[in-house]
């Protein structure tokens, strides 16, 4: 195991692609196959395929176009052609500004990593 420059550099051309609402660019990050998978903060955000993550990020660019992400301290690595990364990204919209965390697994094929599976999530303070 070792740490990952390029799969970090894949991330933040990730959040790039999102903040552009680039969905093609975002499609090409991501593992277009039925393995690939995301899961987001609304209880029905849960998508599995890769046709169903991009109509989601279609979806959130239309209803959310003004979202940016700024990255925080990605932590990424990788053993052979699996990788895996973490991030605590800040959401911003607005005045709103939200705090969050992504993990994430990738595989790399013919040299370039893809997204197969994301989890982002807010943090909920504790009782």
């Amino acid at each position: 195991m070792q740490a990952s420059e390029s799969l970090r550099r894949l991330v933040l051309e990730y959040y790039a692609a999102v903040n552009s609402l680039d969905e093609a660019a975002v499609k090409d990050r991501y593992h277009a196959g039925p393995e690939a998978s995301m899961v987001g903060t609304d209880a029905h955000e849960w998508f599995v395929g890769g046709d169903s993550v991009i109509a989601a990020f279609s979806t959130q660019f239309a209803e959310y176009p003004d979202v940016r992400v700024e990255p925080g301290s990605i932590e990424a690595y990788e053993a052979g052609d699996a990788g895996w990364f973490s991030d605590r990204p800040t959401l911003r919209w607005g005045d709103a500004v939200v705090p969050t965390r992504l993990t994430g697994t990738a595989l790399c094929r013919d040299g370039a990593w893809r997204i197969v599976q994301s989890h982002l999530s807010v943090a909920r303070a504790g009782n």
